[in-house]
């Protein structure tokens, strides 16, 4: 299974690249995000299709030191946005939302306890989705609303599912408990409004947002990064952090490569 991400990621990255003149430092670069990102979603892969709600907690905590370290890179927004796969899996996505959860922190100047629970956090928030329906999930229309209820339990799901796992910091399990809670109070599990959602849970649901706007579906076509960050800034600034949103828009309008997702 690496084989095939990998191979995947290349053939996106070897598309993005055919139309860039980069120097030698963002080549390598590159190179080790591609292996990190691919080395990460083969072992979300492997979780997810197992089906299984016991894994092993320090590999994971592997990727996270390793995802950590490939966001430091000045470029790593570009970069990352121009090789990663348009389609959407639940793995895939775990992965992506992990990375730009990553960039985020950094901008943001986290120190490095805080990196790492905000990382993890990312990574496993939809692991909940192992106990939904995959004929739910893998809907090619839109939800029914019984069918969305049922969809909302992920986040408390998943929270379970670390602490299963021996994970006890609060500031993890809030992070994948509260993710889809929104600034309005439209959001669930608890309907939080403002600051009483925690910190993690809004980059991570920002994050979201935008993975998933920029991903194909069966029922709409992807956004741009920019016609995400357009429609975000537009419509779900009542819903997302403004200061998060207005830093992604900084780091793409710092972009030195036109983006291709």
């Amino acid at each position: 299974m690496l084989q095939a991400v990998t191979a995947r990621t290349n053939q996106s990255y070897n598309s993005y690249q055919s139309n860039q003149k980069e120097p030698l430092f963002l080549k390598q670069q590159n190179s080790s995000l591609i292996a990190v990102y691919s080395k990460t979603a083969e072992l979300m892969q492997e979780i997810f299709a197992s089906g299984d709600e016991l894994f092993d907690v320090e590999k994971l905590r592997h990727c996270v030191e390793e995802i950590i370290e490939v966001s430091q890179c000045d470029q790593i927004f570009p970069l990352f946005l121009g090789f990663i796969s348009l389609n959407y899996s639940t793995y895939e996505h775990s992965t992506n939302v992990a990375f730009l959860s990553a960039i985020l922190g950094q901008k943001l100047s986290f120190e490095l306890d805080k990196m790492r629970g905000l990382v993890f956090a990312a990574l496993t928030h939809d692991l909940g989705k192992l106990h939904i329906d995959a004929a739910i999930l893998d809907k090619p229309t839109l939800l029914e609303e019984d069918e969305f209820e049922q969809v909302k339990m992920h986040s408390r799901y998943g929270t379970q599912i670390l602490i299963r796992n021996g994970v006890d910091d609060l500031s993890i399990l809030h992070g994948v408990l509260y993710h889809h809670e929104r600034l309005d109070g439209s959001g669930y599990p608890e309907g939080l409004k403002g600051r009483r959602i925690p910190k993690y849970a809004r980059i991570i649901g920002m994050c979201d947002v935008f993975d998933a706007l920029t991903t194909r579906r069966t029922f709409r076509r992807n956004y741009s990064s920019f016609e995400a960050l357009i429609y975000m800034k537009r419509e779900l600034l009542s819903q997302l952090d403004r200061e998060l949103v207005n830093v992604f828009i900084t780091l793409h309008r710092r972009s030195h490569h036109e983006t291709y997702r």
